[in-house]
């Protein structure tokens, strides 16, 4: 006498199709939300430090940037507020656990950037800016990451 096999009953089978589909929604929405953005993006952490500024009379912008990421970034663009957007092709790079001077200036690095120590010229153009305004200010990678933060000029 052969013998009648038996699958799992529909009302499991449902619950196990249900839960599957939830499990995919989550991480879909988890993905689009960034939620495992850790994953999937650069672990550079970049930070304007405090004793950044625009040099108004010497149409400047030194800023002193902290990577407190794991990775070594690298700098493309930076944009100011009000002001412009500036890029470099060849990217400036600032290794993790370590901090740079950038400078955007059309005169000497040296002559603009007067407290940074050793800056690295981004950009030879002029940045014009009212003094004691405070400006926000952009910094993209080139894995298109951005980091904000804010410049006062002086």
């Amino acid at each position: 006498m052969p013998r009648k096999m038996r699958g799992i009953s529909p009302i499991i089978a449902t619950v196990i199709i249900l839960a599957v589909t939830i499990a995919i929604a989550i991480a879909v929405v988890g993905w689009v939300m960034g939620l495992f953005r850790g994953a999937t993006k650069s672990s550079a952490q970049l930070q304007i430090l405090p004793d950044s500024y625009i040099n108004t009379s010497g149409y400047a912008l030194c800023l002193h940037v902290m990577n407190k990421g794991s990775t070594t970034a690298k700098i493309v663009k930076i944009s100011i507020g009000g002001i412009g957007t500036y890029t470099n092709t060849n990217g400036v790079l600032v290794n993790a656990g370590k901090s740079i001077w950038i400078a955007i200036t059309n005169t000497t690095v040296t002559t603009s950037c007067k407290n940074a120590e050793n800056p690295q010229l981004f950009s030879k153009d002029g940045v014009s800016a009212v003094p004691s305004v405070t400006y926000s200010v952009n910094i993209y990678t080139a894995d298109g990451s951005v980091f904000p933060g804010q410049v006062t000029a002086s």
